[in-house]
């Protein structure tokens, strides 16, 4: 009789951008925590698709704590997210430029 197991997997990341999970993904491999990338190809449709369809990044329960610390230390170096002046859209801090309308990004 053949024995299944059943891995609870867990979500530590999602984003409508999909290279931001692929970074992420990237170093849960160099920790060596394996790690799967759910709705890959769905996000990258664009704006048809929202919330349950983001590109998201899942590691398996046993792996949660240790995946959370790794993309804890990523985001102490990354820039913070802010709000677009003219449409007042949320963009995540590294982009220049507001996603949705395209205006720059205010100097500090």
């Amino acid at each position: 009789m053949r024995e299944w197991s059943i891995i609870l997997m867990r979500e530590v990341y999602s984003s409508f951008d999909s290279a931001s999970v692929g970074l992420r993904q990237a170093l849960l491999k160099e920790a060596d925590i394996e790690s799967f990338f759910q709705n890959e190809n769905l996000s990258r449709t664009g704006d048809a698709f929202i919330g349950s369809f983001q590109a998201k990044l899942c590691v398996s329960d046993d792996d949660y704590e240790d995946a959370m610390e790794v993309l804890r230390e990523l985001k102490s170096i990354e820039p913070p997210d802010w709000t677009c002046p003219q449409c007042k859209e949320s963009v995540p801090g590294a982009f220049d430029s507001c996603w949705n309308c395209q205006t720059e990004k205010p100097s500090i």
